[in-house]
Parts: C-alpha cells; sequence; structure tokens
C-alpha cells in the first residue's frame, strides 16, 4: 500500500493518485556477482547488471528477477576487462560494439535458479541468494533484470510468497525502516536517516565497494501525500 512517512499511515490508492509530481531522483545501475553452477557459465566472472531507480532498497535485496522469455547477452568489456550479463536490448542501446565483445547470448530460463552475491550483508535471513524468473520483468526500462526487495514492492513480494522465499508467517521478511520511514538499526550505517535521502550515500557505499556500475540521474512522476506533500513510500 502507498505509506505517509510523514503522518505514519498508509493512504488509499485514489489518495496516493491525486498528488503526482514529475520529481529528479538518483538511480543506480549495480554488479551483482553470479555463482554459476551450470557448464557454460561457470568459466566465467560475471557480474550480473541490475538496474534501480530506489537505491535505498538495496540493503533489502532478497533476490533478482529476470524474464525467462528474453534474450540475455554476456559480453566483456575491453575497458575494464571485466564480463558483464544484461538483456540483448539493454546491450544493444548501451553499449558500443567496438568497446565490448558479446562471448553469448542465452535466454533468461538459463539465469532462472542460479545463484549471486549481495552487494550488501544486512539481509541474513536468507541463506541462498537466487535468480527466479517473472513475468513482470521487461525490456523497457532497464537491464532486464529486477533486484527484488519484499518489503518494498507488490510485485517483490508475491513473487517471494510464490517461490517459497518468504516464509508463510513472513518471519525471515527483512524490513529494516520504522513507520517515520527511517532505517532501523539493522542498518547500521543509516540509522535513524529517511531513507529517500540515503540514496546518494548508498551509492558511495557501492562505488567504494567496487560494484557501482553507474550512478544518474531520472525525472519520473513519483506520488506524493496530499496532506503533507513528502514523498510516500
Amino acid at each position: 500500500m502507498p505509506y505517509s512517512i510523514s503522518l505514519g499511515t498508509p493512504l488509499s490508492n485514489f489518495e496516493a493518485s491525486s498528488n503526482y509530481k514529475d520529481t529528479s531522483d538518483t538511480c543506480a545501475t549495480v554488479m551483482f556477482k553470479l555463482k554459476s553452477n551450470k557448464s557454460m557459465l561457470t568459466n566465467f566472472d560475471s557480474n550480473i547488471l541490475v538496474w534501480t531507480t530506489t537505491p535505498w532498497t538495496l540493503p533489502s535485496n532478497t533476490c533478482l528477477a529476470v524474464n525467462k522469455n528474453i534474450i540475455y547477452v554476456l559480453f566483456k568489456s575491453i575497458t575494464d576487462d571485466k564480463i558483464y550479463i544484461t538483456s540483448n536490448s539493454y546491450f544493444q542501446n548501451n553499449f558500443k560494439s567496438d568497446e565490448n565483445i558479446v562471448l553469448f547470448t542465452l535466454s533468461g530460463d538459463i539465469l532462472v535458479g542460479e545463484k549471486y552475491t549481495p552487494v550488501f550483508n544486512y539481509n541474513n535471513r536468507i541463506n541462498d541468494y537466487r535468480i527466479l524468473h517473472g513475468d513482470f520483468v521487461n525490456e523497457e526500462k532497464g537491464t532486464g533484470i529486477v533486484h527484488i526487495a519484499p518489503s518494498f514492492g507488490e510485485d517483490d513480494f508475491n513473487l517471494c510468497i510464490a517461490e517459497s522465499v518468504i516464509n508463510k508467517d513472513f518471519s525471515n521478511l527483512f524490513l529494516p525502516v520504522d513507520c517515520n520511514g527511517r532505517f532501523t538499526k539493522e542498518v547500521p550505517e543509516f540509522e535513524g536517516e529517511i531513507v529517500f535521502d540515503t540514496n546518494n550515500s548508498i551509492c558511495d557505499m557501492l562505488k567504494n565497494s567496487g560494484v557501482l556500475f553507474k550512478k544518474e540521474s531520472i525525472v519520473h512522476s513519483y506520488p506524493y501525500c496530499w496532506r503533507s506533500d513528502t514523498k510516500l513510500m
């Protein structure tokens, strides 16, 4: 549900849709390290490229989602000598052919079930970080690979329940944000900070740990609380 952190209450969809604004937000493309057990991938030290408009949700990452019907590429960058995985569409639109070498293409169903290393270690309630199939994953925006944080997305939550990533009693649901939209002690570096204010700092942490591929800004329509005029969560 859309939630007002300033009022400490959920809003109806009607209320949430009454105050949209064009907003500039920080977004990030992040590298998740693939831990493959399939012969066609084990010989490559591959980085999965994931684009998100909400870097503040990355500490709550629980799994990744691809679409089994999308074509992905595994390619090597001549510039930094690293190997990446992204959708073929994203690769064609964002990478120069003379600076990158396509090693092979693969369908999304090859990636389903694979494991990866998270970019943060806050969520210790998940033993294995897996790549799942999500019908909602598309190539319209981003890399065709979606970071899943079930506490903060309806599709994310439903997918994790359907795939039994989250227990039926929600006992392993990682929710490090309080009723006022501030990080709890489960993310100690940002404890007490409003989540929306931490995007740049989180990107700095990702950069320092070597997993930030790209940081940029995006202008998009975002819902605000019609009473307090603050961002909804």
